[in-house]
């Protein structure tokens, strides 16, 4: 798969990283006949066995449009998903833990309830998109509930998502809209047309693409929430170098950062 010579050596790696006593968080990047169903089997029990390994986590591989020449990988299917989510399941339940976790975008392609806050633990895999789904809601509830005030002043905002979890934004926005007086929030799914379609995550979501699905709502809302995962750290950057400033003279409205970060 890598075309390395030397990652047949994993396994020995992982032994001697494990005996040295050395943390390991270990991620599987799915790829639908290649190292799914018996192989995901063999190398979930086989990373069960080293002591070191404290979390494992099982993510799809990303495809991008531009893979010419590439070895072709299929996308997820609903079917595809809702497989994976129970043999990651058994397997768990054949070591008696719960190492492994998926990736939200399984939950999300399979139309299934995420698991429970708790079972993420620490949350150490967050930023390869396990658990973030869970504890953004999280933060977000925790911070309706201790609010003395209303977290948005009244007004029209208007904010977006990548196509994958569209119905969990829209689900939170309604929660904030509920708790707050005479406010709306207008959530916009938007296909990543940069990448390709197949790259739903709102992270990956370029400048130019927001900027293109939003125009016509240009003029008609007080204000754009752009979500954390898409922006620089530091900087009110997309990944395209598109900045506030452009988007706020293009959509003729106030651009902020929301400030909830899952």
């Amino acid at each position: 798969m890598l075309s390395n010579p030397n990652a047949n050596k994993i396994e020995y790696q992982l032994q001697k990283l494990s005996d040295a006593g050395i943390e390991i968080h270990a991620q599987i990047v799915l790829v639908k006949g290649l190292n799914d169903k018996e192989e995901l089997d063999y190398s979930i029990d086989k990373l069960y066995s080293f002591n070191g390994v404290k979390t494992v986590a099982v993510v799809p591989c990303g495809i991008t449009k531009f893979r010419e020449g590439l070895y072709p990988i299929e996308d997820l299917s609903t079917e595809y998903a809702k497989s994976v989510i129970e043999q990651v399941k058994q397997a768990n339940k054949r070591n008696n833990g719960n190492l492994v976790a998926l990736a939200d975008e399984f939950y999300f392609k399979a139309g299934y309830e995420l698991p429970p806050f708790e079972s993420y633990g620490e949350f150490w895999q967050v930023e390869n998109g396990v658990g973030m789904s869970v504890k953004f809601e999280k933060s977000v509830n925790e911070i309706l509930s201790l609010a003395t005030k209303p977290v948005l002043d009244k007004g029209k905002y208007l904010t977006f998502t990548g196509t994958s979890a569209y119905n969990f934004i829209s689900k939170i926005c309604k929660k904030v809209e509920n708790a707050c007086k005479d406010v709306e929030i207008k959530v916009v799914k938007i296909e990543n047309k940069f990448f390709g379609s197949t790259v739903n995550c709102t992270g990956l979501l370029v400048g130019k693409d927001v900027l293109g699905a939003l125009k016509e709502y240009a003029g008609k809302y007080d204000c754009l929430l752009v979500p954390n995962p898409c922006l620089m750290q530091f900087e009110n950057i997309f990944l395209d170098d598109v900045t506030f400033e452009h988007l706020e003279k293009e959509l003729k409205m106030k651009v902020k950062r929301a400030l909830i970060d899952g």
